[in-house]
C-alpha cells in the first residue's frame, strides 16, 4: 500500500470513530433560554419580588387630588410600608393567587403544574419572579433546554413526524457510516462498480447539510433569546465530517486512475 492509501484508511477510521462517538454521546447540542434584559421587564420583576413599594405607591396615587402636607405624605408612606411588611405573607399569597389566575400553574421539574407560590417561595434562595417567568415561558412554548443527545433529537422527531425521523436517521447516520466504509474499501478494491457505489452513496450523505442547518439554527435562535451551541458530541460530529472530507479528497486520484 502507498502512503496515500494508508492515510485514507487511517483518516476514514478516525472519522468513523468520531462519528460513532458523536452518536453515543449524551451531549450533542446544548440550548439555553433567558428573557431579554429589558428595563420594563426588570422593573416588573422587582415589583413582584418586593410588592410593598409598588402597592404603597398605588395607594398614594389614588388619594384625592388636593396636595397633602409633606409630613402627612411621609407618615402615610411609612405607615403603608410598615403595615405591608407586617403582613408580608398575606401580600405574597395575594400576589401568587393573582399570578395563578392570570397565567395558570407553574410547571415543576416532574412536569406537573404547581402554584407560583411554590416557585417563588422564600425558602428557595435566589429564586425571583423573572426566573419563574422564564420557566413558565419555556413550558408554554415547549422549548427543551440543556444538553441533548443525537438519539434524543432523532427520537423526538421520530415520535412526532415518523417520515422525517426516518430521513434524518438515514441521511445523517446510516449513509455517512456506509460512505466511510466504502471509502476504506475502494483503497483495496477500486473496481468501477465500487467507485460508482461510493459516488452514489456520497450524494446522500448529509453530514455537511446537517452542520449548515445547525449553524443557521444557532444564529436564528439567538434572535429570540434562545441560545444554542455545540456540546461534546456536536464537536465530535464536526471533526468526523472534516475528516471524511479529507479522506474523500485523498481518494479522488484513485477514482481518476481507474
Amino acid at each position: 500500500m502507498s502512503g496515500r492509501q494508508i492515510a485514507i484508511v487511517c483518516i476514514a477510521i478516525c472519522s468513523l470513530a468520531f462519528l460513532l462517538a458523536a452518536f453515543v454521546s449524551p451531549r450533542f447540542v446544548k440550548s439555553e433560554f433567558a428573557l431579554p434584559k429589558a428595563k420594563k421587564l426588570t422593573d416588573i420583576s422587582k415589583s413582584f419580588d418586593s410588592p410593598c413599594d409598588p402597592l404603597c405607591a398605588g395607594v398614594q396615587s389614588q388619594l384625592p387630588s388636593s396636595p397633602l402636607p409633606s409630613w402627612a405624605s411621609e407618615v402615610l408612606a411609612e405607615n403603608c410600608i410598615a403595615l405591608c411588611e407586617a403582613n408580608q405573607d398575606h401580600v405574597d399569597n395575594t400576589r401568587d393567587l393573582l399570578l395563578d389566575r392570570m397565567l395558570g400553574g407553574m410547571p415543576s421539574a416532574e412536569g406537573k403544574l404547581v402554584s407560583w407560590a411554590e416557585c417563588m417561595s422564600p425558602d428557595k434562595e435566589g429564586t425571583s419572579f423573572e426566573q419563574c417567568l422564564e420557566s413558565w415561558v419555556l413550558a408554554r412554548a415547549g422549548m427543551p433546554v440543556g444538553s441533548r443527545s443525537y438519539g434524543s433529537i432523532v427520537k423526538d422527531v421520530w415520535d412526532n413526524h415518523l417520515m422525517l425521523g426516518v430521513l434524518i436517521l438515514l441521511f445523517t447516520g446510516v449513509f455517512p457510516v456506509i460512505r466511510i466504509g466504502l471509502t476504506i474499501l475502494i483503497v483495496f478494491d477500486s473496481a468501477k462498480t465500487m467507485l460508482k457505489l461510493h459516488t452514489y452513496v456520497a450524494k446522500f450523505s448529509m453530514t455537511e447539510v446537517l452542520l449548515v442547518a445547525f449553524v443557521i439554527t444557532f444564529f436564528k435562535a439567538e434572535s429570540f433569546s434562545f441560545q444554542m451551541s455545540f456540546d461534546m458530541g456536536g464537536w465530535f460530529f464536526l471533526i468526523a465530517t472534516v475528516l471524511l472530507w479529507c479522506a474523500d479528497w485523498l481518494a479522488k486520484p484513485l477514482k481518476v486512475a481507474v
